[in-house]
């Protein structure tokens, strides 16, 4: 082989090489872009679970009955369920404990949880 034979072989080599970095380089690029996309997404998922959360939660009393049980229902893409139990603080108020989980569609998937105290009556 000529060494002008051998400086084209070369070249070609680099040429794949440069290319396979490149490749590889654009692969894992795409995989970040569309990972941070996926997570936008469960924390968008989750921000309007908050508010189903926050809603269902301000409705106890006047919508949902304060008295010790558990009621559940669907509001859009999301189930969620009021749990209201006697709370015994050691003192002379009677409190219930209130707490309210919203789900995925499904329910297997916990999305948020609220709790607090009310005055029970």
């Amino acid at each position: 082989m000529t060494p002008r034979h051998q400086e084209r072989g070369s070249a070609v080599i680099e040429a794949l090489v440069a290319a396979l970095i490149v490749a590889a380089t654009v692969g894992v690029g795409f995989d970040t872009i569309r990972g941070g996309a996926a997570r936008v997404r469960g924390l968008d998922e989750r921000a309007r679970a908050m508010l189903v959360a926050e809603s269902q939660l301000a409705g106890v009393g006047s919508v949902v009955p304060a008295s010790a049980g558990v009621t559940r229902g669907v509001d859009g893409a999301f189930t969620w369920s009021i749990e209201v139990g006697h709370f015994d603080d050691g003192g002379s108020l009677e409190l219930n404990e209130v707490t309210v989980r919203v789900s995925d569609g499904e329910g297997r998937r916990p999305l948020a949880t609220l709790s607090t105290l009310r005055l029970a009556g």
